[in-house]
Parts: structure tokens; sequence; C-alpha cells
């Protein structure tokens, strides 16, 4: 993160929806986070505002250009700072490397950030996606920098003394691949359950002592590909 100078603030812009849902649903596989774990994220990381833009397909026929306008002239942005291959505008029409030369048309400058790396290959959100739709928690974990955390404070829950099981009202945010996991569950105090069960249709079983609704799981790695918890 640049350096924020006394007089600016840093500023996230984002979308309350992922544009994709709404323009290519079909190959839309979900959120890596729900928006309130988007918004805590942003507040741990120290930035001092975020815009949240709620996406329409009107909003989709604004050109990179008039949206760079946008920013620079009622966002007051003297700074932009974005991924090395990010695009935006209708038609993914501004590439990141010509981002410089359209922010310079209202006196503002962009740095692009260069490609993280694990095993070799550039970190992308397609490809945390993949890991965690694949039951592969232990490889998002080395992209994302922290565990894979599910967001269930509104899945459908039912419990006892020996566990739970939690169910999606819908679709969950992001699928996880069907399995046994090494996982925590969070409620209000820190859970650490033996073994997490996702099943086929999405729900979640654990055993532990508390039989509370928790608020989010955190998955770490896949401990038996055929394991079941009673």
């Amino acid at each position: 993160m640049q350096e924020q100078r006394a007089d600016r603030r840093t500023m996230v812009v984002t979308f309350r929806q992922n544009p994709k849902k709404l323009m290519h649903p079909a190959g839309f596989s979900g959120d890596i986070c729900s928006l309130d774990q988007k918004m805590e994220l942003i507040d741990q990381s120290g930035i001092a505002l975020c815009v949240l833009i709620d996406f329409s397909v009107k909003f989709s026929k604004m050109s990179g250009e008039d949206f760079v306008h946008l920013l620079a002239e009622a966002g007051a942005v003297e700074s932009f700072v974005i991924g090395w291959n990010f695009a935006f505008g209708h038609g993914l029409q501004v590439r990141a490397a010509e981002l410089p030369a359209v922010a310079g048309r209202y006196q503002a400058t962009a740095r692009l950030v260069d490609p993280v790396l694990v095993d070799g290959k550039p970190i992308s959100s397609s490809r945390i996606r993949h890991c965690i739709n694949q039951g592969k928690t232990d490889q998002a974990l080395a992209m994302l920098g922290r565990p894979y955390a599910l967001d269930v404070r509104e899945y459908d829950f039912t419990g006892n003394g020996a566990g739970g099981r939690l169910l999606p009202v819908e679709l969950p945010v992001l699928s996880i691949g069907n399995g046994s996991y090494k996982a925590d569950v969070c409620t209000g105090k820190l859970v650490i359950a033996d073994q997490v069960q996702v099943e086929a249709d999405n729900s979640i079983r654990w055993s532990g002592k508390r039989a509370e609704h928790p608020e989010t799981i955190v998955f770490y790695h896949k401990t038996d590909e055929h394991g079941t918890i009673e």
C-alpha cells in the first residue's frame, strides 16, 4: 500500500455484487467471501473509505474512461492502484497498462501491482475459487494468506450436544468440495472441531461439545476423503 498523506485518505472501490454474477451467471462459481466479510477485511487492512457500488446492467454500459473521470472528478481520486491484469469499463475496454495514460488526462496517477506467485503461477480469484471448489483449502490458504472462512450466519442450523448441521438457505457463497476437513467452528468463542464434513447438498456437519449457531467455519485441509460424522 502506498504511504498515506496527511491530507489524503486511502479508498477502496468495489461492488456490492460481483459483476460476473449479473452479467455471466452461468460461469460464476460464487464469491470467495460474503459482503460482511469483505467489509471486515477492508477495515482490518487500514483502508479509510470504501465506495460500494450497486452494479447493474445500466452501470455496465459506462466506458472505462468515464469511470476514471467520475472517480477523479467527483471522488477527488489522485492516484489509482490496480492489479497488473485488471480491466474495466464496458466490454473491459480499458486494460491495466492503459490506466496511467487515462488517469493522466484527469491529473491523476496510476500504479500497477505486479503479480504475486505461488508455485510459479500468479494468484487470482479464479484460481482460489477453483481450489475451494475442489476441496484444496490448504492451497487456498497459501494464496489467501489466511485460512478460508465460510460465512454461515444465514444458513439453517440444527444442533444438539453432539454437534451440529448447517444447510444453506440458497446456493452458498462458494461451494466447497465434498469431504472431511480439519476446521474451526466459530461462534462467539473459537470452537475447534476435530472433523467437519461437507456433503453433496452443501450441508455441513461436525461433532463437538457446542451446539450454537456458528458465524463462520474456518477450513484448513482435508483429513480423510471418505470420512464421515455420525
